[in-house]
């Protein structure tokens, strides 16, 4: 059930400090992996996090467990977890609310699990954080917690990240998209990674683009949506496909989100649909509109969550299956963001309002969840704890073959993978991965490692 505690986010979240921070490393290399010079990055004084109020906030958007906005004087404004820098100053420095270092004139930002990424007034795309997977577009795998640019970008009119990818969609209708290449996600069969963006081939009348962990979607002109990656449970069950592929059901579509494994879209009669989640009774399909919404004006979607933003200003939230309910406290909103089990909402006088698990608590958990992991894989032998499976081949009931692979967690991650190639013998059938010394770049029912 939706806990309906209002917290007003002048109290931060706290940064987690036992976990080795990517951050800990200098701000960058000279050069990247090409040889070529990096870019540039914002000159001014950036060793010491400058404090700031959540006032004056355009835009707001959130992650796992840290959350930023956008100022109306163009500056950017983080707070919560800084374990990977992405919060734009010192990893040491407190959980926020922080100024992000020498950005002046942002216009969006999008925030996921361990990086951060804004656009700004020229159409540049500037992006901070963790970057092993290079999600920060900027030719390096190294780690920065001030703002790179996104190298090879015309100008952009939206930016979108996901834990290990970004995606931002260009003036002419184009998608490019840079960072690990998870099933596809980049909108190509190979490589396993991207360094610099690479557009998606034959799209060019996107209007809007939204990452989730597994799948990347667009809102296109005629007011369809398309999806590449993965996606499970929706009206395509399941697909794993490179190319956009159109949704079935998902017309006269006025905006669209993603969260971690679901989406949803608005359509303009102020419906909401969506897809993803499990390929269960609790995942979500176009074809059951959410009951009880037929006046949004915004939706949102976190993890297991999703919001709506009515027209009265009300926020209404649910959690797979569950109907909406409204969040107490929060009336008159004018935009909304949802994170791992919190949400915030920007209000009418520019202030910010979160409502849901204490973040610190959601810190919390997943400090104890990642120490229990981490504790398991040592005891098995192995070098690093496990962050997710993510399944290649067929996920069906038991007649084709199939591997999962285990990711490690930052900053472990794209080091050691464990893979099974065995069959799956039926749905959800559990198998122990075993160590491997290198990156998972598996793709159907046969393992390349």
């Amino acid at each position: 059930m939706l806990r309906a505690t209002v917290l007003l986010v002048g109290l931060s979240l706290l940064a987690c400090g036992k976990r080795r921070s990517a951050a800990d490393a200098p701000d960058g290399p000279a050069t990247s992996a090409a040889g070529q010079p990096a870019i540039p990055k914002p000159s001014g004084a950036c060793a010491l996090a400058e404090s700031a109020t959540l006032t004056d906030i355009e835009q707001i958007a959130a992650g796992e467990t840290h959350a930023c906005g956008v100022r109306r004087d163009g500056r950017v404004v983080c707070w919560g977890d800084n374990s990977s820098g992405q919060l734009g100053v010192a990893p040491n420095a407190p959980g926020g609310p922080v100024l992000v270092c020498g950005l002046s004139d942002a216009v969006e930002v999008s925030v996921t699990q361990y990086h951060s990424c804004a656009r700004t007034k020229d159409g540049s795309v500037w992006c901070w954080g963790f970057n092993a997977s290079g999600e920060l577009g900027d030719g390096t795998t190294h780690a920065s917690r001030i703002p790179v640019r996104v190298a090879g970008l015309g100008p952009a009119k939206g930016v979108s990240v996901a834990s290990f990818h970004s995606c931002a969609l260009e003036a002419d209708g184009s998608v490019a998209c840079w960072g690990m290449n998870t099933a596809a996600v980049l909108g190509t069969p190979s490589p396993d990674k991207l360094l610099t963006p690479a557009r998606v081939p034959d799209l060019k009348d996107a209007v809007r683009v939204v990452t989730g962990s597994s799948s990347t979607c667009v809102l296109r002109r005629d007011a369809t949506v398309a999806c590449w990656g993965e996606t499970r449970g929706g009206p395509l069950g399941y697909v794993r496909t490179a190319a956009p592929t159109t949704l079935a059901g998902a017309s006269d579509v006025s905006s669209v989100s993603h969260g971690w494994y679901r989406g949803c879209a608005l359509r303009k009669n102020g419906s909401v649909a969506c897809w993803g989640g499990d390929a269960t009774p609790h995942g979500w399909s176009l074809g059951e509109p959410i009951p009880g919404v037929s006046d949004a004006v915004e939706v949102a979607v976190g993890l297991r969550e999703a919001c709506v933003r009515r027209r009265d200003g009300r926020v209404s939230c649910w959690v797979d299956r569950s109907e909406p309910q409204d969040v107490p406290q929060v009336r008159g909103a004018t935009r909304i963001a949802l994170g791992q089990a919190f949400g915030c909402a920007r209000m009418p006088d520019a202030s910010v309002k979160c409502w849901g698990a204490d973040p610190e608590t959601v810190l919390a958990e997943r400090n104890r969840a990642e120490a229990e992991r981490r504790k398991q894989w040592e005891a098995a032998g192995k070098l690093c704890p496990i962050d997710e499976i993510v399944v290649y081949g067929s996920p069906g009931c038991g007649k084709q073959a199939a591997h999962r692979c285990v990711k490690a967690i930052p900053p472990c991650a794209d080091l050691f993978c464990g893979c099974d190639g065995r069959e799956v013998g039926g749905c959800g059938v559990a198998v122990a991965p075993y160590r491997h010394a290198g990156p998972c770049r598996g793709d159907g029912g046969a393992p390349e490692l």
